[in-house]
């Protein structure tokens, strides 16, 4: 499920409660900025969580609002209700999520996506796509990461008024579906991201970036399922 809350659109959503959905025992963390990196909050309850099926976002800088889509793995970006651009077929979209990756005060849409290296093995790269000159085009392919995307969501984590990436990141020998090791933040550096934390390992699931504590500052919350019994 794609799952993201963007603070600078107005999306359709439906607050669920996620009571439940991890396995019995997992806790409810908060990472928040500390000296050195980020310190984890149990959460004394879950969080409610808004859910969306879409994306969106006003990518070609028109004042309306895109929409993005994935559907069995697919991507596509519509402009006024008609497809305006569409993913590679061979690609299978696992998340996205829209905003100024790029901090050029654009918006663009970065996706966690796998597709086959050389020798035919599905590997787990970030695509940035994006408006330019006209046309939807890849902005960004970046390169098999070393770690695949579980998740990921976008935003100012910090405080420093960028923008954040923060990632799930999984390991390529365990399933797609088990949970994430490791949550960590990057910046965009001008031909990449470059790593700013990595938490301590953990088996994490459901990334959401949310102001729990309802101070103006959102948090990093995850769900910690390696308490699970």
């Amino acid at each position: 499920m794609i799952r993201r809350l963007l603070l600078w659109t107005s999306l359709l959503l439906v607050l669920l409660p996620l009571a439940g959905c991890g396995g019995a025992g997992g806790q409810w963390v908060a990472y928040e900025p500390a000296a050195g990196g980020y310190r984890p909050v149990t959460l004394s309850a879950p969080p409610a969580i808004p859910l969306s099926q879409v994306v969106t976002a006003d990518l070609d800088a028109d004042g309306t609002l895109e929409v993005v889509r994935v559907e069995n793995g697919q991507v596509r970006i519509e402009d006024g209700g008609e497809p305006a651009w569409q993913g590679n077929r061979q690609w299978r979209v696992v998340d996205i999520v829209a905003g100024d990756v790029e901090d050029d005060l654009r918006q663009e849409v970065l996706i966690a996506m796998w597709k086959e290296d050389d020798q035919g093995i599905p590997r787990s790269h970030p695509f940035i796509i994006g408006h330019r000159h006209g046309r939807y085009d890849v902005l960004w392919g970046g390169s098999a990461v070393v770690d695949p995307i579980r998740d990921l969501d976008l935003g100012d984590v910090d405080g420093d008024g960028r923008t954040e990436l923060v990632v799930l990141e999984g390991t390529y020998e365990e399933p797609e579906d088990a949970p994430a090791r490791f949550v960590t933040v990057w910046r965009w550096n001008g031909w990449g991201f470059t790593l700013l934390w990595r938490s301590e390992a953990g088996q994490f699931r459901h990334l959401n970036l949310l102001d729990v504590d309802v101070d103006g500052a959102v948090e990093i919350v995850v769900e910690d399922v390696s308490t699970d019994h």
